[in-house]
């Protein structure tokens, strides 16, 4: 998939942290209209975005958390309109310390905040019902794990090699997975490449 954000730029290479929204390179560029046009018009099949809260209803929310009130931007069109999302981010946040090595990931000290709970702070985006509904399909990516989101609830499916999924995953949400594999598959020992 080429890339892309709602701020117009296409092609290239999307850049990070305060650079977000410009890319490195791209091939065209939209005004925000004609931008918002073609994401409305289901022209990105595929999003890959953040998250701040996912909870127990299937829902994300990436606008309002506790004192932090960033609002939706352009979250909601496009994860409307594409048929396949993955939202990615850290599993807990505030004080998370990680590292990785050969033997996979290493949790030094767990974030203070979860961010899967029970019900998110704002709904930004009912995922759920647009899997149930509209036929969508969604993944959670996180440094320790990945679920699949499913009509039922979240599947655990592959979790990173060092992470004991009682401790650090279980226990650090407000609710449990509908289904978790006897054995979930491990996550490729690349990510974790230095």
């Amino acid at each position: 998939y080429p890339f892309t954000t709602e701020h117009g730029p296409h092609g290239g290479l999307v850049m990070s942290n305060w650079q977000f929204s410009a890319n490195r390179h791209p091939e065209a560029l939209l005004d925000g209209l004609s931008q918002f046009d073609f994401i409305d018009g289901g022209n990105c099949e595929f999003a890959a975005l953040a998250f701040a809260q996912f909870d127990s209803a299937g829902n994300v929310n990436v606008s309002k958390f506790g004192n932090s009130n960033p609002g939706a931007g352009g979250f909601i069109d496009i994860a409307h309109n594409a048929r396949q999302l993955l939202f990615a981010g850290t599993f807990t946040t505030a004080g998370l310390q990680i590292e990785t090595d050969q033997n996979g990931l290493h949790i030094r000290k767990e974030g203070n905040v979860r961010k899967f709970v029970d019900s998110a702070e704002q709904i930004t985006y009912p995922v759920r019902n647009g899997i149930i509904n509209r036929g969508q399909r969604a993944q959670i990516i996180t440094e320790r794990a990945v679920f699949e989101v499913t009509a039922e609830g979240l599947v655990l499916e592959e979790v990173a090699k060092g992470v004991d999924v009682r401790r650090h995953i279980i226990e650090q949400m407000e609710f449990a997975p509908v289904h978790i594999a006897d054995k979930p598959r491990l996550m490729d020992d690349a990510l974790f490449a230095h």
